[in-house]
């Protein structure tokens, strides 16, 4: 068995989230990121407000972090293709970490908006769809993501957005219906 090992310990005196080696493969991807001192959390003063705000963040880490990953695969592929005209300007670990980075702040930044603009409460629709979100299987939630990439969209195929309550309501009706196509029930 590992050692658990806690790493940044000042970040989770100053910010309240804990990085640690084991377990956590969201935080040891964001850190291979650059996300070391997760400015990612809470900036609220008051302790009561950004603890409230960081277990929220860290709950919906793993969807940023799902859809984040399968965008970096689509990144890896075009990057590929266009290897000849970006390898001059990027590595590959560049192109991707430069194109994605920007997402993943976006992303938090939605994430905290929204918990602001609800409260600590947990009534906006956002809430809602993403607790529904999260009561999906892992498999059918990868699935329905896979297919919600799929559908023609104005401005092309998207990721979707784990920030976006209209996403997230769209991926359980997908999930939903993929369930039932395999005669899952609801």
């Amino acid at each position: 068995m590992g050692v658990l090992k806690v790493e940044y310990p000042l970040s989770r005196i100053a910010l309240g989230l804990n990085i640690s080696t084991k377990d956590k493969p969201e935080g040891e991807y964001l850190e291979r990121l650059g996300y070391k001192d997760w400015k990612l959390g809470s900036t609220s003063r008051v302790p009561s407000i950004r603890n409230a705000e960081n277990n929220h963040l860290t709950k919906i880490m793993p969807e940023i972090v799902g859809a984040v990953k399968q965008y970096e695969v689509d990144l890896r592929e075009k990057y590929n293709k266009n290897k000849s005209s970006l390898e001059s300007e990027y590595t590959e670990e560049e192109y991707v970490t430069t194109k994605i980075r920007p997402l993943i702040d976006a992303q938090f930044k939605a994430a905290k908006a929204e918990i602001k603009g609800a409260g600590l409460g947990g009534t906006s629709q956002y809430v809602r769809n993403l607790i529904q979100y999260r009561r999906i299987s892992p498999n059918y939630r990868r699935d329905a993501s896979l297919q919600f990439f799929e559908m023609d969209r104005k401005g092309g195929n998207r990721m979707p957005d784990p920030t976006s309550k209209e996403d997230l309501a769209e991926l359980v009706i997908i999930a939903k219906e993929l369930k039932k196509a395999k005669g899952g029930g609801n």
